[in-house]
């Protein structure tokens, strides 16, 4: 969860890095014909990193790392699946898990999960 202590971009970086080498991981792995992730490093630049990141220079430095990571990704089909719930529901769900980061101080905002659902909308 992002707490503000690093940069948005600085923190945007870190998921895509992480995010890319779990997958690669997976990806060679050859006992497995089939691999489901919560997000991907292309909707974490669509979605993620084009809302957080403000900063012009940290755009720029995202989309670098995200091209030169892109450029070792293994070719695989890939399909994309949205599951869409109520904002409502969203929070309910959030509220029920008890983590601590998504519930001390504002927890997090409706209207940041609103917009990453305008995100997610427009990049499927």
């Amino acid at each position: 969860m992002y707490t503000g202590r690093i940069s948005p971009g600085c923190f945007q970086q870190m998921a895509l890095a992480t995010r890319h080498a779990a997958l690669a991981r997976l990806l060679r792995r050859r006992d497995l014909c089939l691999v489901i992730s919560e997000r991907s490093p292309d909707s974490d630049r669509a979605v993620f990193a084009t809302e957080g990141i403000t900063d012009a220079m940290e755009r720029i430095a995202y989309a670098v790392s995200f091209d030169a990571l892109s450029s070792t990704a293994i070719n695989t089909p890939t399909a994309i699946i949205l599951l869409d719930a109520p904002t409502s529901h969203i929070l309910a769900r959030i509220a029920a898990r008890g983590r601590p980061a998504e519930s001390t101080g504002e927890g997090i905002p409706c209207a940041y999960l609103q917009q990453i659902e305008a995100a997610h909308t427009r990049w499927y």
